[in-house]
């Protein structure tokens, strides 16, 4: 994508047009306030329709819109693979987790900022964060709808959603556009664009080792065989 985007010459291009008919869903859903307590708990966060969610640093994922229902995933290692399931009852072996959710959810709501035109969700959903990867220059997101946000070190954000095909772009002032991903990597928007072709780099840098981990089980496994 990167190398079709230098065939338009730079004297032929022109600012991107954003998306007319752009419509918010859970495709395009992204993190909207964060906090970090991974020495302690884990990661929590806030997405952009109000979803609350924590990523534990047992792996498992708590996540609810409103205090009547959680959806919970983790790791069942009897039959390795992870399980979700839909609480309206808490278990009490979830305390814990269920308060730890609820304090980052009082406090986020009353420290950090939110963007009032993103229309709020009141039906719990099934979107949570996956991993996250602190690098020199952002802090890249994977979410469970496929989506891939970056956020700079430089206060502005990048979302790719869509298989990559599309892409919102926050400045630093807080202002949310949107972009089909080739008219960007075509235009002057240069901004954008390093911030693409950046999100490229990490994601090829993180397959790379995903590829490597594989290869090193399968030879293991051929040791053991």
């Amino acid at each position: 994508m990167i190398g079709r985007s230098e065939s338009v010459q730079k004297e032929n291009r022109t600012r991107a047009q954003q998306c007319p008919d752009f419509q918010w869903s859970t495709n395009n859903l992204f993190i909207e306030t964060w906090v970090d307590c991974s020495k302690h708990y884990g990661f929590a966060y806030r997405l952009s329709d109000g979803t609350l969610g924590f990523l534990y640093n047992d792996g498992s994922v708590l996540t609810c819109c409103d205090s009547s229902a959680y959806y919970y995933v983790s790791y069942r290692a009897e039959d390795d693979r992870y399980v979700e399931q839909i609480y309206t009852n808490v278990p009490s072996e979830l305390n814990k987790k269920v308060s730890l959710l609820q304090k980052f959810g009082m406090y986020e709501e009353r420290e950090l900022k939110h963007d009032q035109s993103i229309p709020k969700t009141k039906q719990l959903n099934k979107i949570y964060l996956l991993k996250y990867y602190v690098s020199e220059e952002a802090i890249t997101f994977r979410l469970s709808n496929g989506a891939v946000q970056l956020n700079f070190f430089k206060h502005f954000k990048l979302i790719l959603y869509d298989a990559g095909k599309k892409v919102m772009f926050i400045d630093s002032d807080r202002k949310l556009t949107r972009y089909n991903t080739y008219d960007v990597l075509c235009s002057t928007n240069t901004e954008i664009i390093d911030a693409i072709q950046y999100a490229f780099s990490i994601l090829q840098v993180q397959n790379s080792r995903r590829q490597k981990a594989l290869q090193e089980e399968r030879w293991k496994r051929f040791e053991k065989d």
